[in-house]
C-alpha cells in the first residue's frame, strides 16, 4: 500500500512540475504571413509602421525610399491602434526665431510656448515627415524633433 502511494505522488508531483514549468515559457505569437512581409513589418518611425490595409503603391515606393508622408495611415506596433501621421512637428528650440524657422521649411506655426522654448509646426499634407525632421535636427539652434502621430489611447468599454 506504502508503494502504491508512493508512486501515485510521484506521478502527482512530475505532472505538476511539468505543468509549472509549460506555464513559465513564453509564448509566442504566430506571425502572420503578409506579401510585402519585409516591407510592412519594418517600423516606419518609433513604434509605427504603415497600415497596410490601405497601402497603395505610392506608399509602397515611399516606403521603400524610407519616406513617412503626412496623411498615412499608420498602426502601433505595440497596441496594434490605428492612427495617423498628422503633420505637426515638435520643435525645441534653443536661441531660434520660431517663425523664421517656419518660414525656413515652409511650416505653419501651430501653437508655440515661448516657457518651453517649444512650437508646434505644420507641415503640408504630402510632406516627407523623416527627411524634414532630419533637416530640422541639422539647424543650430534646434535640440530636438518629434514627428506628430495622432492615435486613439483609450477607448470606451
Amino acid at each position: 500500500m506504502k508503494l502504491m502511494k508512493t508512486v501515485v505522488l510521484m506521478s502527482l508531483s512530475s505532472a505538476f512540475m511539468v505543468t509549472s514549468v509549460m506555464a513559465q515559457e513564453p509564448l509566442l505569437k504566430p506571425v502572420e504571413a503578409v506579401g510585402n512581409a519585409p516591407l510592412l513589418a519594418s517600423k516606419s518611425y518609433k513604434q509605427y509602421r504603415v497600415d497596410s490595409s490601405e497601402i497603395d503603391s505610392a506608399q509602397v515606393s515611399d516606403r521603400a525610399a524610407g519616406r513617412l508622408i503626412a496623411g498615412t495611415k499608420v498602426v502601433n506596433t505595440l497596441s496594434g491602434e490605428p492612427g495617423e501621421v498628422s503633420g505637426i512637428v515638435a520643435v525645441l528650440i534653443n536661441d531660434q526665431n520660431i517663425d523664421a524657422l517656419a518660414q525656413q521649411f515652409g511650416l505653419a506655426v501651430e501653437r508655440r510656448y515661448d516657457r518651453l522654448n517649444l512650437a508646434l509646426l505644420k507641415a503640408e499634407a504630402g510632406t516627407d515627415m523623416l527627411q524634414l525632421r532630419r533637416d530640422m535636427m541639422g539647424v543650430d539652434g534646434i535640440s530636438g524633433v518629434d514627428i506628430e502621430i495622432v492615435e486613439q489611447l483609450r477607448s470606451t468599454q
